[in-house]
């Protein structure tokens, strides 16, 4: 959906990709005409203006070249988003399921607010073995989700690429205990 189709592909007005390599270029543009003004300012005698406006436009500049050329990687759309929400009491089961524990055990450990790693490190479980698992688990649903028109074909990348992010915060993600009432 957002892919990268490199610099062979030329881009229509208006669309997404076009608009980002537009404002970049605009935003380049404010920066360089802001360090040329600065050091103009500098060379005429203003020399604490000079200075101040030439600062902020290197520093302007330096994070405009830090900032990714490709769009943003995470779950672009709410319904991958919800289909990710969906999938995690799922994913509580076969966390349960490698740790060697129940589904039970392993929410009531959550909900004291403990995590999945806590409870895979006491059993002698290394929470990476856990975290694969569910990464594996996530793109087989995913593939099932595209199979029975749940999900388009293009998210399945999309969930590979934010797979290992999900499974870790489901792992090590801890929840407020919940007090008894």
């Amino acid at each position: 959906m957002y892919e990268n189709d490199g610099p062979s592909r030329s881009r229509e007005p208006g669309e997404p990709g076009e608009r980002m390599r537009s404002m970049r270029r605009w935003r380049l543009v404010i920066g360089i005409g802001s360090l040329v003004l600065g050091l103009v300012l500098f060379a005429t005698g203003h020399v604490l203006i000079g200075v101040l406006v030439a600062g902020l436009a290197a520093a302007r500049l330096v994070m405009l070249s830090r900032l990714p050329m490709g769009r943003h990687q995470g779950p672009a759309t709410p319904a991958l988003r919800g289909w990710l929400r969906a999938q995690v009491p799922d994913e509580m089961r076969v966390a349960a399921g490698v740790i060697g524990c129940g589904a039970d055990e392993l929410r009531d450990h959550v909900r004291r607010g403990g995590s999945i790693a806590e409870l895979a490190a006491e059993r002698s479980v290394d929470p990476q073995r856990v975290i694969a698992a569910i990464e594996a688990d996530l793109g087989t649903r995913a593939q099932g989700a595209v199979g029975t028109g749940v999900l388009p074909a293009q998210d399945t990348k999309r969930v590979a690429s934010v797979a290992p992010r999900v499974a870790s915060r489901i792992v090590h993600g801890r929840r407020h205990a919940v007090r008894p009432t």
